[in-house]
């Protein structure tokens, strides 16, 4: 494929909103953006989006973004790309600036809108994170898939609406983890303690990552505490300590199931509580 190819392809897919962090990783070897004035752009734009992938890569990404932006300020995926790196390292006042100006040089681009909401969200404007998805659902011509409307839902407390949202996602996916992991926390809102226990032992069937999982056991063992099934709680906290021993809040979660069920283990758990780190915690 020839750079003129290259370009006009990227230009046929960024139309259609294709330009995800992680669709575009996908498509890296294929599409080039067409405002790239140069090989040393072009190739520092695919890096900036691979690096996008990873936690321990995205300050990386972030100053490859802002190089590219110094070249071609009114680029509206660089400014997509810093909007998306911000958000990540939750500097969501600053990805806001930067995807409302993606979006004043392409309102096409369903990606961007969702982007913005999933900011929105994260600053707790969720009327107008839901604005964004009705744009994004405009592109598109139909209703995404995306996770964030119900989440914005949520954030209104509109929790029957969010969870509808949800059941139809799952419906389409029933293995889509960021679905349910959204129900379940629903059910912990809504105090449907059964309900939350049964969704989070489903996410662990279909969660490999072990600090994921971790989240999993430490909330269902506080739901297992919420029904007075401490023994339960406990092994889940116990099973998690093996992953990260020396987290706080799983220290205090067994502290406190312990104390409940009056075991002699309580007094060292609340000593080596004591000795913990204050800012370890699993769940931050």
């Amino acid at each position: 494929m020839t750079g003129t190819e290259e370009r006009n392809f990227f230009k046929r897919l960024t139309f259609f909103g294709l330009a995800s962090s992680c669709l575009l990783s996908q498509l890296l070897v294929l599409s080039v953006p067409a405002a790239c004035a140069d090989d040393r752009s072009v190739a520092l734009y695919r890096a900036a989006l691979k690096n996008m992938d990873k936690k321990k890569t995205f300050g990386l990404a972030l100053e490859q973004f802002n190089t590219l932006l110094k070249v071609d300020p009114d680029n509206a995926k660089f400014n997509e790309g810093k909007a998306s790196v911000l958000y990540k390292l939750d500097e969501c006042e600053e990805a806001l600036i930067y995807i409302n100006r993606a979006l004043a040089l392409d309102k096409t681009n369903a990606e961007c809108w969702h982007t913005k909401a999933k900011i929105l969200h994260f600053l707790n404007r969720d009327k107008e994170a839901l604005a964004a998805c009705d744009k994004a659902d405009q592109v598109l011509g139909k209703k995404s898939d995306e996770v964030i409307r119900a989440d914005a839902l949520f954030g209104c407390g509109r929790l029957q609406e969010a969870e509808k949202e949800l059941d139809r996602l799952l419906t389409a996916n029933p293995s889509r983890v960021s679905a349910r992991s959204r129900r379940a926390d629903i059910y912990a809102a809504t105090k449907q303690w059964q309900k939350e226990i049964d969704e989070r032992g489903r996410l662990l069937l279909l969660i490999d990552n072990l600090y994921q999982k971790n989240i999993q056991l430490y909330r269902r063992a506080e739901a297992y505490i919420k029904i007075k099934q401490y023994k339960k709680a406990i092994e889940d906290y116990q099973a998690a300590l093996k992953v990260t021993p020396e987290a706080r809040d799983l220290h205090a979660g067994l502290l406190n199931a312990y104390t409940l069920t009056g075991d002699k283990r309580a007094q060292a758990e609340k000593k080596y509580l004591d000795s913990l780190d204050d800012d370890y915690k699993m769940t931050k």
